[in-house]
């Protein structure tokens, strides 16, 4: 989960990563265009917390042979539906009533990224996007954020801004 949400990945993608993939000292990964949705490879970066996977890649190697990083309990490669089960049993346990899924993590990191004063542009080459019309499909901007924007960049500020002088008296 800390994976999905940092990399912006598809859970196939995500699922499909494998060793040589993977740079944690650079803090980069690298999705394959073969596991791409888009047919076209593209790297990621990745926060220091999620770098971490090298202990993940580390007990999975000394207990299992497989190149794959996300293995299921018995060394196999976890497949989507693995995933989406755990995934609504987790959401069961804290008492999350949304409906809650692996693309979840995608939509929900794409609109953070942008509230938080990301570029559209580099948006969409985080994930994997020709077209920028898809990256807007994902992205749900709140209630605060539309506020909070309005207020910095309404082009009421600008014109108000200028008329907003001390007025001169005349006495």
């Amino acid at each position: 989960m800390h994976y999905l949400i940092d990399s912006m990945s598809r859970i196939s993608e995500a699922l499909g990563l494998r060793h040589s993939d993977v740079d944690l000292d650079a803090k980069i990964v690298t999705i394959r265009a073969t596991i791409a949705k888009s047919r076209k490879a593209r790297t990621i970066a990745l926060q220091p917390a999620t770098a971490r996977m090298k202990e993940l890649i580390a007990e999975n190697n000394a207990d299992f042979d497989s190149d794959y990083i996300f293995l299921a309990n018995y060394g196999e490669p976890m497949t989507r539906d693995h995933f989406r089960n755990r995934l609504n049993e987790y959401a069961k346990i804290a008492g999350i009533t949304k409906n809650v899924h692996p693309h979840l993590f995608r939509h929900t990191a794409a609109t953070m990224f942008l509230e938080s004063g990301g570029g559209i542009r580099h948006l969409q080459l985080l994930l994997g996007h020709a077209d920028l019309r898809m990256v807007l499909r994902y992205t749900h901007l709140s209630k605060e954020s539309l506020i909070n924007q309005h207020e910095k960049h309404s082009a009421l500020n600008q014109i108000t801004g200028k008329l907003n002088k001390p007025r001169k008296i005349k006495r």
